[in-house]
């Protein structure tokens, strides 16, 4: 019985193609793209318009000329050949995938669209328009969007190389508890690498992030994302920024030679408030380590807590409308100006305590001073802030 089975699967594989192990098989049917054997199809699109929902679609190595939609549930692998990837070149058209069904797998594909930035043509890489996918393992390369989702949740964006966008290089728009992880999001010098849009409850974690624009943007009403051990270097501008947004974790990310602002908090149509930024090391950033710029409504709330901040222009910075924040046990090492506050505001009941500061090496209360851009007369209330419990040596964590 044995023996009978294993010629079976050996039959099997040999008609289409080479012996490939289902690893997504979903309890259907295996469809196969641009083998040699009887029964493989030529077009991507034409074996999905035969598939049903639970089928997989193995395609091989070449490059594949077409615009897909996908509008089943299926799995659809790629099959590398000498460490080459079949490619789907969109070729100008406004996407090179279409997702519109739920519980897709997407794997192993080189995904190439370079638009000619018309409204009608606007040359997305990947669009994601459903829920539940898993999208992992893919080169994606355009020059508008590479990576769009909308109206997206519970998805899985994992392991993909994305690059050469124009605009944002994975921007997720109105969409809830997605996962982007272990992902390569780099050389988006006109973009930013992640922008998350009135979207809650995301994950974006392990991430490298370089040579954007923007490291990772957080924009309009974002409450309850993760942003984790991502590593973001050498972006243009920012490294990581959240406007218009609360209750937001930023923990465990080194977030480093960016030009501007390593992480700054924001306030737009919304206040910002109840955020966490711990446990960063934060360094060589070409303004300040952490900025918060409030605005009206308020930001307000928020907690700085044993972040390494170091060798930036300011190590924190508060300006215009920052109450009662939190900031405790960071180590300030090295920054031109390891914290200060903007006089012209309104920010007061800030809470500094047990920080470790470079150049404070005394058992008394540490002064954090106000700053002007232009003379102007405060009282003195505004002109100090006070650490009222310094700590002599930095934390180690």
């Amino acid at each position: 019985m044995f023996a009978i089975a294993f010629l079976l699967m050996l039959s099997f594989s040999s008609i289409n193609g080479g012996n490939v192990h289902p690893m997504y098989v979903n309890n259907g049917t295996i469809l196969y793209v641009g083998g040699t054997g009887p029964g493989n199809y030529t077009s991507i699109q034409d074996a999905i318009n035969d598939a049903e929902n639970g089928y997989t679609i193995y395609v091989y190595y070449r490059v594949y000329n077409e615009s897909i939609v996908i509008n089943k549930s299926i799995s659809l692998i790629g099959i590398e050949e000498n460490e080459e990837m079949p490619e789907i070149n969109g070729n100008g058209r406004n996407y090179a995938v279409n997702l519109i069904a739920d519980e897709c797998v997407v794997k192993g594909f080189k995904v190439i669209n370079y638009g000619n930035f018309s409204s009608e043509n606007w040359g997305h890489g990947v669009k994601i328009f459903s829920s539940s996918n898993i999208i992992e393992n893919n080169s994606v390369e355009c020059n508008f969007v590479p990576f769009y989702l909308f109206h997206s949740s519970d998805n899985i964006i994992s392991g993909n190389k994305i690059s050469k966008g124009t605009m944002i290089g994975l921007h997720i728009s109105d969409g809830n508890d997605n996962t982007v992880t272990k992902n390569n999001i780099s050389d988006n010098p006109f973009a930013g690498g992640i922008a998350l849009v009135r979207s809650s409850n995301n994950i974006v974690s392990k991430n490298e992030i370089w040579n954007n624009f923007h490291g990772i943007e957080l924009v309009e009403n974002v409450n309850n994302n993760t942003i984790s051990y991502n590593n973001v270097c050498n972006n243009q501008q920012y490294g990581i920024t959240i406007s218009s947004g609360s209750y937001n974790q930023i923990i465990g990310n080194k977030v480093w030679h960016n030009g501007h602002d390593g992480i700054m908090i924001s306030c737009g149509n919304a206040a910002s408030s109840h955020n966490i930024i711990s446990h960063n090391n934060i360094s060589y950033n070409g303004w300040n380590g952490i900025y918060l710029l409030g605005n009206w409504p308020s930001l307000n709330n928020n907690t700085i807590y044993r972040n390494n901040i170091s060798n930036n222009q300011k190590g924190v910075y508060l300006y215009w409308m920052c109450k009662n924040n939190f900031i405790k046990e960071n180590n300030f090492i090295g920054n031109e100006k390891n914290a200060a506050f903007h006089l012209f505001d309104i920010s007061y009941h800030n809470i500094w305590l047990k920080n470790h500061w470079s150049d404070w090496k005394l058992l008394l209360p540490k002064p954090i001073f106000g700053t002007l851009e232009e003379p102007l007369f405060h009282f003195l209330r505004r002109w100090l802030n006070f650490d009222w419990s310094p700590a002599t040596e930095p934390y180690e964590w």
